[in-house]
């Protein structure tokens, strides 16, 4: 049901972000028509309510397909995601249960595959993060190395020499995904 509903609200959402740059590109056009060297844009203008609805659809169907790709996905209903770059993408789901999983499996504690994450920040193309308990682990997104630590201390020393955040800098996954999909990511994209 929550993905029912997350799904409707992102396609009213796309509409709407569509009739504006619609509108957007009409008054371009009524603009334009003050240029008389360019005839395209003068025969656009007085289409009025067809181009309209064509740059209308037009919007749309590219908001819906960016929403549906890699950097335009943000989770449906009861899950969520941020995107980290080079493929890899921290998930959530049920609003609680934050967890990454790298394209190269690896395992910080008794859980392979997937792992549960506290808190996280991504510095240099490397993904700094507290796992559940106490432990720690970083992954290079690019090489998908990983390093895995038992505690803070370990972590720190590890880290500070790399110019990689401490483990007070890392923020929890709400904090992280309201910084990346709020602002200008919110108000352009579906």
């Amino acid at each position: 049901m929550e993905y029912l509903f997350g799904f409707v609200f992102t396609l009213v959402k796309i509409a709407i972000q569509a009739s504006f740059y619609a509108a957007l590109a009409c008054g371009l056009a009524w603009l334009a028509n003050t240029w008389p060297a360019n005839l395209a844009w003068l025969w656009a203008s007085r289409q009025g309510w067809r181009l309209w609805r064509r740059s209308f659809v037009v919007a749309y169907a590219a908001l819906f397909l960016f929403s549906c790709t890699y950097w335009g996905d943000h989770g449906l209903g009861d899950s969520a995601r941020i995107p980290l770059g080079h493929g890899e993408e921290m998930q959530q789901i049920n609003g609680t249960d934050a967890y990454f999983e790298g394209s190269v499996p690896f395992t910080v504690s008794d859980m392979a595959g997937s792992q549960q994450v506290d808190k996280f920040q991504v510095a240099d193309e490397i993904l700094c993060a507290k796992a559940e308990r106490t432990s720690y682990f970083t992954y290079n997104l690019i090489t998908k190395e990983h390093h895995v630590f038992t505690d803070s201390l370990n972590y720190s020393a590890y880290a500070a020499p790399r110019g990689l955040p401490p483990s007070s800098e890392m923020q929890s996954f709400w904090q992280q995904y309201s910084r990346y999909w709020g602002g200008w990511r919110f108000w352009l994209l579906a």
